[in-house]
């Protein structure tokens, strides 16, 4: 089963506009931060294995991997074509 990462960050928003107790609102926005950076995260992985038939090494920290494939990127991004 795939999992839609979107979903992942649609969540983060909800979290982070939600409204709490003060002893509860840091959780809610620490979780809300985490799991928008792991919807983007998975995406960015997701794109460079399935769309541009990369292989992550075995060995290496694959979060640096991936954002340092994207810094390297000489692609457009849509806004530049």
């Amino acid at each position: 089963m795939s999992f839609n990462w979107s979903e992942y960050f649609t969540l983060a928003q909800e979290l982070a506009s939600e409204s709490a107790t003060p002893s509860m609102q840091e959780a809610m926005l620490r979780s809300a931060i985490s799991r928008a950076y792991y919807a983007a995260f998975c995406e960015a992985r997701n794109h460079l294995i399935y769309k541009d038939a990369e292989t992550v090494p075995n060995g290496v920290n694959v979060h640096s991997y991936v954002g340092e494939k994207f810094r390297k990127s000489t692609d457009l991004s849509p806004g530049e074509k």
